[in-house]
């Protein structure tokens, strides 16, 4: 009990120590500077927004680049979350001494964004994903164009700390730099003025900007009032959908990540399954299984005081005492089996806790848990047999937790779209008309509010992998990377920022210099 109880502040501590000690060294030992109080009424930079892309426009503006290098005092830098935690479509939460991805959780180490970011500028550790390093399971369900392995976050004893880590880090040296972070405002509205922008939040106040950069998906954009007015020309590349998808796929209405917690890790502890796939989609629930996906801890002995001590179960031989997490359910609604084409409904059916927010949490006493703990044993019956391995004993999860990220177009009713399942832009051959340009520079440039496009709204920009637009017959899914690569683009040709030394040269020429037309759509986490 004191290990799960002390879990959350262990996390914390070693952001912290990530955060102010290994990135900023000495610096940052100084005293914050002073930021002004909330809410703001000017900010020379506003950003609204704090996933991947919005953060990482602050962090590269305000600290990694800072106002002797050209880039923006902390201080004049405003972010605007409408929910009350960073990430957006990554999305981490803390169940017991676990944290669980619910949303985007992985990358490839040459995928260099956010790679690079990760691992030469915010120095987080990580491991491979899949204990191998193989990925075969990726590999088999998407084209792949990645040559190394993915990777997910841990701290230094080898625990997930979640996709949302990196988010977190940028934030706290944005905070200490004296930057407003202000969670939980909602903005509702956009206007423009002699000198930039006017914000209008839900709460009623407002707050002006010289140059803003919207990070948000095309639904919310769409319900911003005064938004398709002032972005003008623009708004048809804003507002193009095209989902032309891969010969063979299909698309439902969602995209779902189900995690079972159980006391005991009996998948580990009896069958001995740390990696690899298993899936029945043909009865309800349908389950897709990745073994080596959730956090699995096995008993390593007591410490001098008496306390157990739990490591991941990959760095440990002795195995017959695990507990852990066991992803039952990912897929994106396009790889559903053609076996079951309607493979999410079950789950898109459940009631959920919220209905802006994918996640529901259901404990012991639900239904589903029930369900979803007597279809695993009984498509591992044949293993126990195999085995001769007994049954008795395994107890139902504490909890199962399903995020249920639902197409825009398709919300169920009270959704407000807020964090839609992605909507990246999906063209056989050339973009389709409505989204008003010919390539897909000249789409970026569009959505971005760069090149010639620069004089249309002025100094409003955007970055969301909503905006990835490539072939189908390159189609990998639409990772988190396309939010960087959007965020790196507007940095450079609106904000004048030159390639960060620790960004892979090659990379950055070829998607930031670069983009040409046949160049599949790069995104990265949200698969």
């Amino acid at each position: 009990k004191a290990a799960v109880l002390g879990r959350v502040p262990a996390v914390r501590m070693f952001l912290a120590v990530v955060s102010v000690l290994v990135v900023l060294g000495p610096v940052a030992l100084a005293e914050p500077k002073k930021s002004r109080p909330a809410p703001a009424q000017f900010c020379k930079v506003g950003i609204v927004g704090a996933g991947w892309g919005g953060t990482y426009a602050s962090w590269r503006l305000g600290i990694d680049t800072g106002p002797d290098k050209g880039g923006v005092d902390a201080r004049d830098i405003c972010i605007f979350e409408a929910f009350g935690r960073p990430g957006g479509r990554t999305y981490d939460i803390h169940f017991g001494d676990y944290i669980l991805d619910v949303g985007a959780y992985r990358f490839a180490g040459d995928m260099h964004l956010p790679a690079d970011l990760i691992a030469n500028a915010l120095r987080l550790p990580s491991v491979c994903y899949d204990p191998t390093c193989i990925d075969d399971d990726v590999r088999k369900e998407v084209i792949w164009p990645y040559s190394e392995p993915l990777r997910k976050l841990v701290d230094f004893d080898g625990r997930n700390v979640g996709y949302g880590a990196p988010l977190e880090v940028m934030l706290g040296q944005l905070r200490h730099a004296g930057a407003l972070v202000q969670l939980g405002t909602e903005v509702t509205g956009v206007e423009k003025t002699a000198e930039g922008w006017r914000l209008h939040f839900l709460s009623g106040s407002s707050a002006e900007v010289i140059s803003l950069v919207l990070n948000l998906p095309r639904v919310v954009l769409s319900g911003i009032t005064g938004l398709q007015e002032a972005l003008a020309g623009r708004w048809p590349a804003v507002s193009c959908v095209e989902r032309s998808f891969p010969k063979g796929v299909t698309e439902g209405r969602a995209t779902v990540k189900v995690y079972a917690v159980y006391e005991e890790a009996w998948w580990v502890s009896r069958l001995g399954l740390l990696r690899g796939t298993l899936e029945d989609m043909d009865t309800d629930p349908p389950v897709s299984i990745h073994y080596h996906d959730g956090e699995v801890l096995c008993s390593a002995g007591v410490d001098a005081g008496g306390t157990q001590i739990w490591k991941p179960a990959r760095e440990v031989d002795d195995r017959r005492i695990c507990r852990g997490v066991l992803q039952v359910f990912y897929r994106h609604s396009q790889l559903c089996p053609s076996s079951n084409p309607g493979c999410m409904e079950y789950w898109a059916r459940l009631p959920r806790a919220n209905a802006s927010n994918p996640l529901t949490m259901a404990g012991a006493a639900d239904s589903v848990v029930q369900e979803v703990h007597e279809k695993l044993l009984s498509m591992h019956a044949s293993k126990f047999h195999a085995l001769n391995i007994s049954k008795a004993g395994i107890k139902s999860p504490m909890a199962v937790a399903y995020s249920v990220w639902s197409r825009s177009d398709v919300l169920p009713a009270g959704d407000r779209g807020l964090l839609s399942s992605p909507a990246d832009v999906i063209f056989e051959k050339d973009l389709p008309d409505s989204c008003g340009a010919s390539s897909v520079p000249e789409y970026q440039d569009m959505v971005q509010g760069t090149g010639t496009w620069a004089n249309i709204a002025p100094g409003l920009h955007l970055a969301n992998n909503d905006f990835c637009a490539g072939r189908a017959a390159a189609w990998h899914g639409p990772w988190a990377e396309m939010s960087l690569l959007g965020a790196e683009r507007v940095l450079l040709r609106a904000f004048k920022l030159q390639r960060p030394a620790w960004l892979n040269e090659s990379y950055y020429a070829r998607e930031i210099l670069g983009a040409i037309l046949h160049k599949p759509c790069v995104a990265n986490a949200f698969i």
